[in-house]
């Protein structure tokens, strides 16, 4: 299943957004997945439901493809799971999902290296939302976790069992 996600960097002045936008590229690079920074033509309707012309950027399975369908999946963990007792189960698959989505907390760091920055607004879903009103549901995220939140938000909620990837916005502060 194919997901989008948009990072949205917000700075009480102008950032130096290219040395942040450099150390990301560096660091997915190595991470093996891509990154393209301000995308257009790329939900175009959301981010002008948002507000947001620049210091924007959204991860990707490759540098060739705007599609992210592997990072946030959940398939590859209920797998790695799977070969455990059910009662190690939900432990082994969140250390596989904590190890595979750790990249999140770092990139958060990156970001906030920068002095200027405030906080990030990260948009994620399973699906091609389009309005600011499919994100409905805010988590407020301290300390930089993004990889536990994101991990907690895959969890069910009442009256949905449904395990995985949620349409979601996460406001990140330092």
């Amino acid at each position: 299943m194919s997901s989008i996600n948009v990072f949205v960097i917000k700075s009480k002045k102008e950032a130096n957004i290219q040395q942040i936008y450099n150390s990301l590229y560096n660091y997915m690079k190595d991470k093996k997945y891509g990154i393209i920074f301000e995308p257009k033509g790329y939900n175009d309707d959301f981010l002008e439901s948002i507000k947001c012309e620049k210091q924007y950027f959204v991860l990707t399975d490759s540098d060739s493809c705007i599609e992210c369908g592997d990072i946030f999946s959940t398939v590859d963990s209920f797998e790695y799971a799977r070969m455990f007792s059910k009662k190690q189960f939900s432990n082994k698959e969140y250390e596989y999902l904590y190890n595979k989505l750790f990249f999140l907390n770092d990139i958060i760091k990156i970001i906030f290296c920068d002095i200027y920055t405030l906080s990030v607004e990260v948009y994620i879903s399973n699906q091609y939302s389009t309005t600011i009103d499919d994100y409905n549901k805010v988590t407020n995220v301290v300390d930089g976790k993004l990889t536990e939140a994101i991990i907690k938000s895959y969890e069910p909620i009442k009256g949905n069992n449904y395990y995985g990837l949620k349409t979601i916005k996460f406001s990140v502060y330092k």
